[in-house]
């Protein structure tokens, strides 16, 4: 189901989720609190106990955190906050379900856009991640927390090499499967026309950086069919993760930061 919508913030978005040829489970999920200008996507680590159920309890405690009314010591700093988002998140898994030695936990990636007219926050953990397209071309604002990651920025490991395929998703860090975490934060300039695509694995895994942004282009402003287009490329290479898109525009609006 592609969800379209627009918010108070100047931002449209379009979200679609879909379960792929493989698996039986969906354990993806993102949200638009587009009033806020808040957006969130979770997807929840296979082969764990309770993906699907860890996505939803990091995306609901982030959610919670970033919205209510008052939180004690939550900082006023919008970096911070999506920082204190994510922690609260891991909390909220820890708490459901205290990890066990020598037994496979709950966890979960978890990645946030916060839309501002004048700066764009994005926080994230795990390797789910956020792009934006700019000038027609689509450029990852995120780091994906794995251990071939960890290897390229050593320069102990070709981008390119077989071992990026054969290891690329052991999680150097994910939400839920350890007390302490380190969300990493920052943010951009905004501009009007800018588009942030936050994405599941199960979309950068088959569809390279350049086709994002020719699919992203070629729909011509129309988010729905944008996501649309970027799952169907995804299903078609093989479809062999849940995929799930959050298209998001920044529009002229009444955000004020």
């Amino acid at each position: 189901m592609t969800t379209p919508g627009s918010g108070e913030r100047g931002a449209s978005h379009a979200l679609l989720t879909d379960v792929g040829r493989i698996r039986e489970r969906n354990e993806d999920l993102a949200v638009a609190i587009a009033g806020r200008g808040l957006y969130l996507l979770a997807d929840g680590m296979g082969g764990h106990p309770d993906g699907n159920l860890a996505a939803k309890l990091a995306i609901d405690a982030a959610a919670r955190y970033l919205t209510a009314k008052s939180i004690p010591n939550r900082p006023r700093d919008r970096g911070a906050k999506l920082a204190g988002a994510i922690r609260a998140a891991n909390q909220a898994i820890i708490d459901y379900a205290p990890p066990q030695p020598g037994v496979a936990g709950m966890g979960t990636t978890l990645c946030c856009v916060w839309l501002g007219q004048r700066w764009v926050h994005v926080g994230h953990v795990g390797d789910s991640r956020v792009y934006r397209i700019r000038d027609g071309k689509a450029e990852q604002l995120t780091r994906d927390h794995t251990v071939v990651q960890a290897l390229i920025d050593r320069g102990d490991l070709a981008p390119g090499a077989p071992e990026v395929l054969q290891f690329g998703h052991i999680l150097t860090q994910a939400v839920g499967l350890d007390p302490v975490i380190e969300p990493e934060v920052h943010r951009w300039p905004g501009r009007i026309g800018d588009c942030y695509l936050l994405c599941s694995d199960g979309l950068s895994d088959l569809v390279p950086d350049a086709a994002i942004a020719a699919i992203v282009n070629t729909a011509g402003g129309d988010l729905t069919a944008a996501a649309q287009a970027l799952v169907a490329t995804a299903l078609a290479a093989g479809g062999h993760d849940n995929v799930t898109v959050l298209l998001v525009r920044h529009d002229a609006g009444r955000a004020r930061r």
